[in-house]
């Protein structure tokens, strides 16, 4: 039987989250509100891996899951932005999406984080 040739491509298998990022304008005083700046961004250590490969000219696709709320919605969006392809990811009805939040001081290092990878799980 003659074997027929597809394009390869690299599968990665993992995480996708999104990244929300706090930085204090000044050292943070607990159990107050403090200035600063929040990023939000996609994350996760497969969909990471993936984007980079896109970007250096491989073929990548990522196999995850997502929740059905904003932050998946954002995640196959910025996924759609870059070409990524999520055929493969699937998005779980009343979850939600992994989540990173982390707290940087002025200096950029990080003081806590909290995740919500539960639907990772």
């Amino acid at each position: 039987m003659p074997m027929t040739s597809r394009p390869a491509y690299v599968a990665l298998i993992g995480g996708a989250n999104m990244d929300i990022a706090a930085h204090s304008h000044a050292t943070p005083v607990a159990a107050d509100s403090n200035p600063g700046r929040i990023a939000c961004s996609p994350g996760g250590v497969a969909r990471n891996v993936a984007e980079n490969l896109l970007r250096l000219g491989a073929d990548a696709r990522l196999l995850s899951v997502l929740g059905d709320d904003v932050f998946g919605q954002a995640l196959r969006q910025a996924a759609a932005d870059i070409g990524l392809d999520l055929s493969a990811c699937t998005t779980i009805p009343g979850q939600r999406t992994a989540t990173y939040l982390s707290l940087h001081g002025p200096d950029g290092d990080m003081g806590v984080a909290v995740n919500d990878m539960g639907i990772l799980d």
